[in-house]
């Protein structure tokens, strides 16, 4: 579930995503299911600061990463990271470079995946990292993904 679009340096605007973002996140709750956001480069929860004003409002919900929409954002993603901490349940992977298109493969761009494995590594996190590209009609880009993170899991484990 994506924030607000328009609007999200309006307070009464902020004001109203908050209490909609809680209504959503206690329905969801009561059923036994976590509501995540995820961070996205065109809506209000694309920094850490507006992660932390979720926090104060304690809004109970999960949170995505997407390292593409990070980059796209010109967010640092480990800051993002850290401010997501706990209740980061899901990452979305995929390169940016702002002379390229969206959603690169792996490798591809300007991220800088050994700091978002050191950052990912830094809270806990331990869930899935999914793939997320756009436009891939060759399996083969997406091997290459796969290898390129698998290649950049091992480097850090090995202490490089």
């Amino acid at each position: 579930m994506y924030g607000i679009r328009f609007g999200f340096k309006n307070p009464a605007f902020v004001a109203r995503f908050l209490e909609g973002a809680t209504w959503a996140a206690e329905q969801a709750r009561a059923i036994g299911v976590t509501l995540c956001r995820e961070n996205v480069s065109w809506c209000y929860l694309r920094t850490p600061e507006q992660i932390r004003i979720l926090d104060e409002h304690r809004v109970p919900v999960g949170f995505t990463f997407d390292s593409f929409q990070a980059g796209e954002t010109s967010v640092d993603p480990a800051a993002l990271i850290q401010a997501l901490n706990s209740r980061l349940t899901t990452v979305h992977l995929a390169d940016y470079d702002p002379a390229g298109p969206r959603h690169l493969p792996l490798g591809a761009g300007i991220l800088d995946w050994p700091g978002i494995l050191r950052a990912l590594d830094a809270v806990g996190y331990s869930g899935p990292l999914i793939i997320e590209l756009a436009g891939v009609e060759n399996v083969e880009t997406l091997k290459a993904s796969r290898t390129f993170i698998e290649q950049q899991i091992a480097r850090y484990n090995n202490g490089g």
